[in-house]
């Protein structure tokens, strides 16, 4: 029924489209309508209502389950999570200490290079 029903609408935009003056306002109003442009997947819809039923038609058992593997796998997001914050922290750290010792040799050898061009 919704396949017939996007297909006759489709029909009467490309009919007022057709009848719409070439270069008009209306002519491109007409063509960019999301009608015009909407494919409807007959298979994906089949596919929603089935889904849709399978979810309503559990048990409240089931749906409890649901819930709990639910909340499992947010408790492990977040440790997971807060293993990431701290793990990218001590690489910062790790980085800002390489920083400083990279900044401490240039200092050295430019003093290096200073006392032996004077010589």
């Amino acid at each position: 029924l919704k396949e017939r029903y996007y297909e006759a609408c489709r029909s009467l935009l490309q009919a007022r489209l057709s009848a719409a003056a070439e270069g008009s306002g209306a002519a491109t109003v007409l063509a960019e309508h999301p009608l015009a442009t909407f494919q409807f997947d007959s298979a994906h819809e089949v596919a929603r209502k089935r889904e849709f039923e399978r979810l309503y038609e559990r048990s409240a058992e089931e749906a409890a389950e649901e819930a709990r593997l639910r909340a499992a796998y947010a408790t492990r997001l977040r440790a997971d999570e807060a293993q990431l914050v701290e793990r990218v922290r001590e690489l910062r750290l790790r980085l800002a200490a390489a920083e400083d010792e990279l900044a401490a040799v240039r200092e050295v050898r430019g003093g290096l290079k200073r006392a032996g061009s004077c010589g």
